[in-house]
């Protein structure tokens, strides 16, 4: 069950927020603020293959045997409300982490599965990178394609000047030739009517 409260002022906020892990009607209480509610990822746990039965008190007394429980918050789905299997769990301290890092929980016979937390924005980022890489390879092979089209281009037009002044050279060739024989043609005629004479 979850309850908001509104404060008149910050120093009301500060002493609701050290209630935090106190026992309240036989359970652990959570507060946190809702703007920015402080999870301390270098102490927390993520808690996995948890029965969706299990409630925050039992996660609370079963962690207790690695350290100082501060928090624990069952993930739910915001619609149903219906726990999704898994949780975050801070300690006191980054030791008592990692205490609880490498033990071992067994809760309604099921081995828990146990890791350090991360940061949301870290992942965020390592998202965010794997993105980036893939749109860099796109990029990079786009721009492969259009150098390999462009030097395609240049080689197509430098063939086309190619051809266009082989065949100039040789109309040239074919007209001089055909002025020469012009020529030979009109010097034999004038030979020829200069013997007739």
């Amino acid at each position: 069950m979850n309850a908001y409260v509104v404060f008149k002022d910050q120093d009301s906020v500060a002493k609701a927020l050290e209630l935090n892990g106190k026992v309240f009607r036989d359970k652990h209480i959570r507060v946190d603020t809702i703007v920015d509610p402080k999870l301390d990822f270098k102490s927390t746990i993520f808690v996995g293959n948890i029965p969706f039965t299990a409630k925050e008190e039992e996660l609370w007394k079963r962690f207790t045997e690695f350290g100082e429980v501060k928090n624990v918050r069952i993930v739910r789905d915001r619609r149903t409300q219906q726990a999704k299997g898994v949780a975050y769990i801070t300690f006191a301290t980054k030791e008592q982490r990692v205490k609880a890092v490498a033990g071992k929980v067994i809760l309604e016979g099921r081995e828990l599965r146990i890791k350090k937390a991360t940061s949301k924005y870290k992942l965020d980022k390592k998202e965010k990178s794997r993105a980036e890489i893939v749109k860099e390879k796109i990029e990079e092979r786009k721009k492969k394609r259009e150098e390999s089209e462009r030097a395609a281009e240049e080689k197509k037009a430098l063939a086309d000047r190619k051809k266009k002044k082989e065949d100039k050279e040789r109309k040239a060739t074919k007209k001089a030739e055909k002025k020469a024989a012009t020529k030979q043609t009109a010097e034999k005629g004038a030979k020829k009517a200069k013997v007739d004479e």
